[in-house]
Order: structure tokens, then sequence, then C-alpha cells
């Protein structure tokens, strides 16, 4: 057998993989699991582990975080664009009211714009329940999830 397939303490053992720190190989008893990779018991390969393990720690509370400050944008861009097409809704209704209900029949012509505001403010919150619901829970996380897995985001 080659010099690369045997421990780098014991040679006379088969090695089961090498320190992923400094490259050696070495047998099972000599390895040490890290999160990911193997490593041997020499303090600078040790140290290479402990960050390891602290970066796999680390990475689901940024994952959580991330998708938490991805989830407000989205947020605002949602509500932003619901105001935007809601105030011209409210103003086209508000004109259509006007003229589709002849003047003489409507005895508070001030009722119609908010008559129409009382419209709007009733899709507003059916869109945005649809959004808390619908589009959150089966839309846009498992698109956001599949980023994450591919390692776009």
């Amino acid at each position: 057998m080659g010099e690369r397939e045997r421990c780098f303490i014991h040679p006379e053992r088969n090695s089961l993989a090498p320190c992923h720190s400094c490259g050696r190989y070495f047998c099972q008893e000599c390895l040490i699991d890290g999160k990911e990779y193997y490593y041997c018991r020499e303090e600078q390969c040790q140290l290479v582990m402990n960050q390891e393990n602290v970066r796999f720690e680390a990475a689901p509370k940024s994952n959580s975080i991330l998708f938490e400050q991805k989830w407000r944008e989205n947020a605002k861009s949602f509500y932003r664009k619901m105001s935007i097409i809601l105030g011209v809704a409210w103003v086209l209704l508000t004109v259509f009211l006007f003229i589709a209900v002849p003047s003489y029949k409507v005895q508070h012509p001030v009722w119609l714009p908010v008559l129409s505001l009382i419209i709007c403010l009733k899709w507003f919150i059916l869109a945005w329940l649809i959004r808390v619901t619908i589009y959150k829970h089966f839309i846009w996380e498992r698109r956001i999830v599949r980023k994450f897995q591919a390692g776009q985001l």
C-alpha cells in the first residue's frame, strides 16, 4: 500500500480519511468528527474544527434572519403596490359612482366617496388576508426555500 493510505501516527494501520485542515491521513482512532469533515488531534487542526462548528451552528440562525428580512422587504413592496392600486381604484370608483348615480337621487353626495373608500378597504383587507395565508405559506416561502437550497441567497 502507498504512503498516503497509512495512518500518519500509526503506520501499521490503514487510514480512514485525511484531516481536513492539514491534509495528512489518519486512522479512525486518530480522527475526530467535525460537523462536516474529519480532523486530527493537533492543536491547529482543532482550532479549524472549532471554527467550523461555530460556523455551522450560526448558519441556521443567519438563514432565518435573512429569510425574515426578505419577507419584510417583500411585505413593504406588497403594501406599496397595494396602496397605489387601491388609491387609483378608490378615485375611479368614486368617479364611477358620481357618474352612475344621478345626483338628484342622492341626498348627501358626500357618502359616495365614503362608500367607495369602504369598498376599497374591503379589497385591501381581502388582499392582505390572501398575502398572509395563501401567498406566504404556499408560494413565496417555497420559492425562497428553493433559492436557499440552491445556494442562490
